[in-house]
C-alpha cells in the first residue's frame, strides 16, 4: 500500500492505493482513524479534496467523479468502533455524477456486509454552504455536521464528527461519524472508503 500517481479522464493526480485488504487494487477515497482532520468543510473543500494521503483525508468529489465516470467501480467500506469491533459493506457498483448535477450518488448496488449507503442512492451531495438535500425546511449538512449525500434521515454519515458516544440528533440523523447497519447512531473510530475497477 502507498501513494501512486493515477490518471482518469485525462487528469493525473496522486492517490493512496490499498494493496493489502481484499486482494488489493483499491483506491482510497476517504480515510479516518484519529480525528486529526476536520471534516465539517465547505463545498470547495469537498470538491477539491483535503487532508493528507498519509493520514486522514477526503480525495475530492471531482476526482472521484472522474474515476467512476470513465470506468465501472465497486465500493468497499471498512468501519470500526471504539471497542475494536469491525464491519464492512461492499457495493458491486459505485458512481457519482459531475458537479453540474451536484455530484449525485447515482449507483450504489449493495453486495454484502452491513448496509449504510443504499438508501442514499440518488441523493445529491450537500455541505453547510451548499444545501442540495430534498428537505426544503432545513439544511441536513448543517444538522449532520458534514459534507455527505444527506437526506435528513441518515443511514450513514461517514464524514460526521469524530466522537465516541451516541447521538441520534432529533431521532432521524446523527452529527457523528456513523454507519447505521453496524452501530446505528453511535460514533465510530475508523472509516475507510475504497473503490476498485470491475
Amino acid at each position: 500500500s502507498g501513494r501512486y500517481m493515477i490518471t482518469a479522464s485525462n487528469t493525473t493526480f496522486e492517490a493512496y492505493c490499498e494493496q493489502e485488504l481484499d486482494d488489493g487494487g483499491w483506491i482510497v477515497i476517504q480515510n479516518r482513524f484519529d480525528g486529526s482532520v476536520d471534516f465539517y468543510r465547505n463545498w470547495a473543500s469537498y470538491r477539491n479534496g483535503f487532508g493528507d494521503l498519509n493520514g486522514e483525508f477526503w480525495m475530492g468529489l471531482e476526482n472521484i467523479y472522474k474515476l467512476t465516470s470513465s470506468r465501472d467501480h465497486e465500493l468497499m467500506v471498512h468501519v470500526e468502533d471504539f471497542s475494536g469491533n469491525k464491519a464492512q459493506g461492499r457495493y458491486s457498483r459505485f458512481a457519482i455524477s459531475g458537479e453540474d448535477d451536484q455530484y449525485k450518488l447515482i449507483a450504489t448496488e449493495f453486495a454484502s456486509g452491513t448496509s449504510g449507503l443504499s438508501s442514499h442512492n440518488g441523493r445529491k451531495f450537500s455541505t453547510y454552504d451548499k444545501d442540495n438535500d430534498s428537505d426544503a425546511s432545513r439544511n441536513c449538512a448543517q444538522l449532520g455536521k458534514s459534507g455527505w449525500w444527506h437526506q435528513c434521515y441518515e443511514y450513514s454519515n461517514l464524514n460526521g464528527q469524530y466522537q465516541n458516544g451516541h447521538n441520534a440528533g432529533d431521532g432521524n440523523y446523527s452529527p457523528l461519524m456513523t454507519w447505521w447497519g453496524f452501530k446505528g447512531y453511535t460514533g465510530l473510530k475508523k472509516s475507510k472508503m475504497m473503490i476498485r475497477e470491475v
